[in-house]
Parts: structure tokens; C-alpha cells; sequence
């Protein structure tokens, strides 16, 4: 598993990357969505998939976790 989010002292486009959420982790959409709406900043968890089915997702990327970085 890797992390992927916030970090100090780096450019938001320099740490831009697509990521899919599998259907049954609806859970994680909702703590995005969250976020988003209250312009939080987070830490991706991901797992990265050898190769990319279009059922699955658009991108080789899948989110695990989401966490809330406390600045």
C-alpha cells in the first residue's frame, strides 16, 4: 500500500494523480466529497493494480483510506 496526499512545502499540481474508488467502498467517496466541501486536505492510501479493467475503474489507482491531515 502507498500514500499519496498534502505535503509541505510542494505545489498542488506537482502532486496531482488520478485515482478510482471501487464501488463498494462508497464510504471513502463520502469522506472525499466531505473534505472537498470543507477545503480540507488529506492523505490518500492506495493500492495500485498491475492493470487497469474499464468495470473496475479508470485508473490503475484505487483508494484504501482517506485521512484528514490535523495542521
Amino acid at each position: 500500500m502507498e500514500s499519496f496526499g498534502a505535503l509541505k512545502g510542494t505545489s498542488p499540481i506537482a502532486e496531482t494523480r488520478d485515482f478510482s474508488i471501487e464501488k463498494s467502498e462508497q464510504e471513502i467517496l463520502k469522506e472525499l466529497e466531505a473534505a472537498a466541501l470543507k477545503g480540507e486536505r488529506v492523505n490518500l492510501h492506495f493500492v495500485k493494480r498491475y492493470m487497469r479493467f474499464p468495470w473496475r475503474g479508470d485508473t490503475k489507482y484505487f483508494v484504501t483510506r482517506v485521512e484528514v491531515r490535523q495542521e
